[in-house]
């Protein structure tokens, strides 16, 4: 029989009733090896199994999209640090190094009298000036 919680005498009694009991019924054999830890175990592995959708493969990285996806991302950021670099930026949504760069650069002296004689030129020839 249950307890009610918080309340001392019911807890009591209700332990009284389970002591008083013969103790559990044995199990079959099937269900003892069903509730062992070996079995749940194996069960936790196989859940916890990575699926690959591109065959019945025990690993990920087996495939050869895998393969290929990590080929292409360890080139770009080996080869190509630029381009890593902007990739990087938009995943993170920053602002890319370039833009930063580009910033800085136009409000430097020199490059800033540049830039204000380009828009100049670009006004006479009647284009939109940026």
């Amino acid at each position: 029989s249950f307890f009610a919680s918080g309340d001392p005498v019911s807890f009591a009694k209700a332990l009284q009733h389970a002591l008083a009991q013969e103790g559990p019924k044995p199990v079959s054999a099937k269900a003892e090896a069903v509730l062992s830890w070996d079995s749940a175990i194996d069960r936790l592995i196989d859940f916890a199994e990575v699926r690959v959708l591109s065959g019945n493969l025990s690993r990920p990285s087996e495939a050869r999209s895998s393969r290929l996806a990590y080929e292409l991302h360890k080139g770009i950021q080996t080869d190509t640090p630029g381009l890593s670099e902007l990739l990087k930026d938009a995943t993170l949504k920053n602002r890319p190094s370039w833009q930063k760069w580009f910033e800085t650069w136009t409000n430097s002296g020199s490059s800033a009298q540049v830039l204000k004689q380009i828009r100049k030129f670009m006004r006479l020839q009647g284009r939109d000036v940026v």
